[in-house]
């Protein structure tokens, strides 16, 4: 054979045979089936599995923290109305907190307000002259607040840790941080507290001020202020029920009695304020307009008889006026109530998303 023919014949034997492969081989996918950089960075983001208010795997209260890992311009800039904010939510040691930018709002009801209320309920609304005067405030530093009220499960895992302790108020009276009533949930057996089955995720109540504040110090958090409280609810719309004006948008709060669900949530996605208990918050009680440089938020051993403010009501025969956003009461700081609660706060650093 001539060697131009031989030359020929091997390359087209080398051309058939790169032809057989290439027919077993799957075509590579189109660009538009990859992932793209957005899907790639949420993926990162997401956790594998959803993360729970409480320790318990069985939990029903589910918070799913945002999968976004740069934060708004408004976190330090402030917004001028609820909409322009987009709930972010982020895990502090298995706990979600939603962040709460920087803005003002009318505090307290409004003459407008107050009668949309009677005529609501039908009188006038109990506690309205303590709300008044409303005024505007300057809410001026970004913070964290529990996307939910502290739950049983939560709280146990304190009292386990840390025990009951006693306040004392003088030589001859002390009151623990939890109890003093009959049937409720959470139980010492054997030196060990236990939630009954069941009750895991209702928010923990007959709390007082004192083990309030210590729950959330060991937590690495604190109480929220009375003014923080208000506008991390309301924003600075000002609405009168987390879920808007309109008492009938939001539904019927839930009872104290009953789990911690998502529903009357927010305009930062914070659960329940307008339902379910009573909250303490670090607020001294004082008459309006609030001031917190008027001695309001000091705390220490000399502040042990004093009063403090709960937020809100969600419970009872008249929750449609006590479930007001800008309602507001008192009670005695060492000692609970079979219908208070409450969650945590924490100050913003800008490490948070680092």
């Amino acid at each position: 054979m001539k060697p131009y023919r031989l030359l020929a014949l091997t390359l087209a034997l080398i051309v058939l045979s790169a032809c057989s492969i290439g027919a077993d081989v799957t075509p590579t996918a189109a660009p538009t089936d990859l992932p793209t950089a957005t899907a790639s960075s949420t993926a990162t983001a997401t956790p594998s599995s959803t993360p729970t208010i409480t320790p318990t795997p069985t939990s029903t209260a589910t918070v799913t923290p945002s999968p976004t890992p740069t934060l708004d311009p408004k976190t330090w800039e402030g917004v001028e109305t609820n909409d322009e904010w987009t709930p972010v939510i982020r895990e502090f040691d298995g706990v979600p907190m939603a962040l709460v930018p920087p803005g003002s709002f009318i505090m307290g009801t409004t003459l407008a307000q107050y009668d949309y209320l009677v005529e609501l309920v039908g009188y006038t609304p109990p506690g309205y002259l303590s709300e008044r005067p409303a005024v505007r405030q300057d809410v001026e530093n970004p913070f964290w607040l529990d996307v939910t009220e502290v739950t049983n499960a939560e709280f146990v895992v304190f009292l386990n840790e840390e025990g009951n302790q006693l306040v004392d108020i003088s030589d001859w009276n002390a009151y623990p941080w939890y109890g003093g009533f009959n049937d409720l949930p959470i139980t010492e057996q054997g030196g060990i507290w236990v939630v009954e089955d069941g009750y895991e995720d209702y928010p923990v109540i007959a709390v007082n001020w004192f083990g309030a504040e210590a729950f959330c110090a060991w937590r690495d958090a604190r109480l929220p202020t009375e003014l923080e409280w208000e506008y991390a609810g309301r924003g600075p719309d000002g609405v009168m029920f987390a879920w808007g004006n309109d008492y009938g948008a939001g539904g019927v709060p839930r009872d104290l009695r009953r789990p911690i669900l998502s529903g009357d949530t927010s305009w930062v996605g914070v659960w329940n304020m307008s339902g379910n208990a009573w909250e303490w918050v670090h607020t001294i009680y004082a008459d309006y307009p609030y001031d917190a440089s008027d001695g309001r938020e000091v705390s220490g051993a000399e502040e042990v008889v004093t009063v403090r403010v709960m937020r809100s009501l969600g419970t009872g025969s008249y929750y449609k006026g006590s479930s007001r956003l800008s309602n507001r009461s008192l009670a005695s700081s060492w000692t609970g109530d079979r219908r208070l609660g409450f969650r945590c706060a924490r100050d913003f650093d800008e490490g948070d998303y680092q």
